[in-house]
C-alpha cells in the first residue's frame, strides 16, 4: 500500500519514495495501484472535496465553512484546485473565442 500511496499520490516523486518500498517491485503492487486508480476514477471527487471546493470559489470565510471539509485539507486537494482554475477560462473570454471554428467565405462567382 506504501507504493501504491506513493505512485498515486505523490506521483512517484523519488524525492518521497518511502523506505518500505523494496527496488524490485511486485507485480501485485503495480495491480494494486492499478486498481486503485481506477477505482478512484470511478467513484469521481467526493462530497468533502466538492464542498470545500465550492466554499473556496465563494471566499473562503470561516462562518460558512461546511462540516464535511476535514480540518486539514489534504494537499492533492490544492493541487486539483489549482489545476482546475488554470483550466477553466470564461465563456466569453478570448480563448474561448479563439477555439470557436471560422466560418469559411464562400467563393464569389466571377
Amino acid at each position: 500500500m506504501d507504493f501504491a500511496y506513493w505512485r498515486l499520490v505523490d506521483n512517484g516523486d523519488a524525492k518521497k519514495k518511502p523506505k518500505s518500498i523494496p527496488k524490485q517491485i511486485p507485480r501485485s503492487a503495480w495491480e494494486t495501484a492499478s486498481q486503485i486508480h481506477r477505482i478512484a476514477n470511478l467513484m469521481g471527487p467526493q462530497d468533502p472535496y466538492l464542498d470545500w471546493a465550492e466554499w473556496r470559489s465563494r471566499g473562503g470565510r470561516e462562518g460558512t465553512r461546511p462540516r464535511s471539509i476535514p480540518n486539514e485539507i489534504p494537499q492533492p486537494w490544492w493541487a486539483a484546485l489549482k489545476r482546475i482554475r488554470a483550466g477553466v477560462k470564461p465563456a466569453g473570454s478570448s480563448a474561448a473565442a479563439a477555439k470557436k471554428p471560422k466560418k469559411k467565405a464562400k467563393p464569389q462567382p466571377k
